[in-house]
């Protein structure tokens, strides 16, 4: 790996190795004082200049294919193209990193699809009713708790009327030799109260059953009853609804970008995950889907087909042990299907890289799954990760620093740090090797 100084751009040589080096040979990264629109916060990628010349027609003369001879004028001309082009290329590159992420999965891991035309959706629904009640907001579910012990209270208290009602109890209210159905219900809301009472067997106070009656005891045995099944089924469903597994994976973090760069002398994309709890996931793989328009050989066109990408974290393939933040990497090979992308890709390209990463929850032994997705314009060409480990002597303990968890390094400033640090060394041993030459003579 090389890099060399052109005029105000880098010009990185960065996977020679590669079976397509040819047609993505030199990247060139801008230096800050470029007189092109800025991007805050990561380096510019300045496509090469196959990608420029890309739909261009290639002027040849017929003795041999050289160029013919061209005047002054038209290369300013050509120059001036050149430098429109750039500007137009930034310009566009611009505007797209500030509008909204328009992705199947959103960078949280939620989804980002609607479906329509379905037909007896509701009914569908209802027939699934355990799940359907898992499934919705939370703000719903406190609802239906709180109107189906309503509704159930006052049902029964309707019914409790309805039997003082017809026995006449009301006509012979104060009488002390008069029994009626419940004992000291007077209105309504004395028969709403017996209602909560009896559903919620706390106890009867001044209003109770009198057994004479004849349908205050069946009434009463099948409130009870229902109300133990109500309680069964809505307070289970709002537990199970809280102990989902699901919200493990807000513990999980993702890198906001994604990293393709060389990596043992194979061109690879780099996503780093970390889990920022202590009790970590077992058994936990990871694997990747690519979405892209695909067209088949009949010429039919899928807008979102799904290629397989395999990730490995270090030498434990699929597998990753998450004590602490690692950095997964897939192997772009001919067999990859990111084998042909290239820069330019990244600017105009519309794909999206789903990422998934499931496990088992150590403490509960259910499994999770967390999952994000990076579009092209969130895939940084030419830069890696920065090291967040740190070992501190005094606590005797490994520290990962998750405020360095996004950060990423284009490149060619490892490539100069390198090169400055190799002159430094070289300078410092010509020095000692002098000093021992003069102290010898």
């Amino acid at each position: 790996m090389a890099a060399v100084y052109e005029g105000d751009s880098f010009v990185l040589n960065l996977c020679q190795d590669h079976e397509r080096w040819e047609d993505y040979k030199f990247e060139y990264f801008r230096t800050p004082n470029s007189e092109h629109l800025e991007l805050p916060g990561r380096r510019k990628i300045i496509a090469s200049n196959a990608a420029h010349s890309k739909g261009e027609k290639t002027l040849s003369n017929t003795d041999g294919g050289n160029p013919p001879n061209r005047s002054k004028e038209d290369d300013s001309g050509d120059s001036d193209d050149s430098e429109k082009r750039k500007d137009r290329l930034w310009a566009e590159l611009n505007s797209r990193r500030m509008k909204p992420r328009k992705t199947l999965i959103r960078k949280e891991g939620q989804s980002n699809i609607a479906f329509r035309g379905i037909q007896k959706k509701r009914v569908k629904y209802l027939k699934d009713l355990y799940i359907t009640l898992l499934d919705i907001k939370w703000r719903w579910a406190v609802l239906i708790l709180f109107m189906g012990f309503f509704l159930c209270y006052f049902t029964f208290s309707i019914v409790y009327y309805l039997l003082s009602y017809i026995h006449g109890d009301f006509e012979h209210i104060g009488e002390p030799d008069y029994r009626p159905c419940i004992e000291n219900l007077e209105s309504y809301w004395d028969a709403l109260l017996f209602s909560m009472e009896t559903q919620s067997t706390i106890g009867y106070g001044t209003i109770y059953p009198n057994a004479e009656c004849a349908g205050t005891v069946p009434t009463v045995f099948v409130q009870i009853t229902v109300g133990f099944l109500m309680e069964t089924l809505l307070l289970g469903f709002i537990f199970v609804k809280i102990a989902r597994p699901k919200h493990r994976r807000h513990t999980l973090i993702f890198s906001r970008n994604a990293c393709v760069c060389k990596e043992d002398n194979q061109l690879s994309l780099l996503i780093r995950v970390g889990d920022m709890r202590n009790s970590h996931l077992i058994d936990t793989h990871v694997y990747g889907v690519l979405v892209k328009r695909y067209v088949s050989t009949e010429k039919h066109v899928y807008p979102l087909f799904q290629h397989e990408l395999e990730f490995e974290a270090h030498g434990m393939g699929d597998r990753v042990f998450l004590m602490w933040p690692m950095v997964l990497r897939h192997r772009i090979t001919a067999q990859s299907p990111l084998y042909t992308l290239t820069p330019e890709d990244l600017l105009y390209d519309k794909f999206e890289l789903v990422v998934l990463l499931e496990g088992t929850i150590e403490s509960t032994g259910e499994m999770v799954q967390a999952r994000t997705s990076f579009t092209s314009k969130e895939i940084l060409w030419g830069h890696r990760f920065t090291r967040l480990e740190e070992y501190d002597e005094k606590t005797e303990r490994w520290y990962m620093d998750f405020v360095r968890f996004n950060n990423v390094v284009p490149i060619v400033i490892v490539v100069v740090v390198v090169v400055v640090v190799v002159v430094v060394v070289v300078v410092v041993v010509v020095v000692v090797v002098n000093d021992l030459n003069i102290v010898k003579v």
